[in-house]
């Protein structure tokens, strides 16, 4: 990805007639559970474009398997990306969000399958048996949005944002969403992991929802070779992957309307 960010359509998809009067959504949900064979942490995504499961099964110390499903994708490929995944397994409990994003190469990965899946493996350490994340991001056309995230029901962070930048709250206007951010909201969390971890979830559904603008069903089963800006962006992305991978047939879904069927997986 280069270091500035190009609000021009770039792959030339069609433009959504309706865009600017509906908003994205983005469920996730973050679950320690057990079967006959073992513990787990069940971590669930949906969102406009992507559906995803994971289940991270742990001992007392580490990840010892994992196992997902691809539900809902944009391209044919994304489903190969678990065989990735299995990286993490080994893992160590215990370390910080940001700490677990150090233990991998995220361009070889499926982006949401990955974000997912360290997400559950964090979710491990807590005394909470369940969190449920909600991102809601109206479409942005020409001016700021407030984008919130809801943890559990409860709205933990409410931010004006415009083209990358957050324009409120006053103390953190100019912050960028894009390069950087990482760093600057690790500092300013410093122990507090919990509004770490949320701000990361907000940033990461705020990246997705700019395809919002384009309706994607109508390009299904174009090659993923046509789209030469995103090539090394993530597995499917990749060689060998690249060369056969298409847009997905069906893949977009649309909340504005229908909040409650996230993650049900329709």
């Amino acid at each position: 990805m280069s270091d500035t960010l190009d609000f021009t359509n770039p792959m030339g998809y069609p433009i959504r007639e309706d865009f600017g009067q509906g908003a994205y959504h983005r469920g996730i949900r973050l679950e320690k559970m057990t079967d006959d064979q073992g513990s787990f942490i069940l971590g669930e995504l949906e969102d406009c474009n992507h559906g995803f499961r994971v289940k991270v099964y742990i001992d007392s110390e580490k990840v010892i398997k994992i196992e997902g499903d691809a539900i809902r994708t944009p391209l044919n490929t994304c489903f190969g990306a678990i065989d990735v995944l299995q990286q993490l397994v080994g893992c160590p409990l215990g370390l910080t969000l940001r700490d677990l994003t150090k233990r991998v190469k995220a361009t070889e990965h499926c982006t949401h399958w990955l974000d997912l899946t360290l997400l559950a493996i964090n979710h491990a350490k807590r005394d909470e048996a369940a969190i449920h994340y909600l991102v809601v991001a109206p479409d942005e056309v020409d001016e700021a949005q407030w984008v919130t995230v809801y943890r559990n029901g409860e709205l933990v962070i409410e931010w004006l944002l415009h083209a990358w930048s957050i324009q409120q709250p006053n103390e953190l206007a100019g912050k960028t969403l894009f390069k950087g951010f990482s760093a600057w909201a690790s500092e300013i969390a410093g122990d507090d992991e919990a509004w770490l971890e949320a701000a990361m979830v907000l940033q990461k559904g705020y990246f997705v929802s700019s395809a919002r603008r384009f309706n994607l069903n109508e390009v299904e089963g174009e090659p993923a070779t046509n789209h030469s800006v995103m090539k090394g962006a993530c597995y499917s992305y990749s060689e060998p992957q690249l060369s056969k991978a298409y847009r997905a047939k069906n893949s977009i879904r649309d909340f504005t309307q229908s909040e409650e069927k996230i993650l049900r997986f329709e």
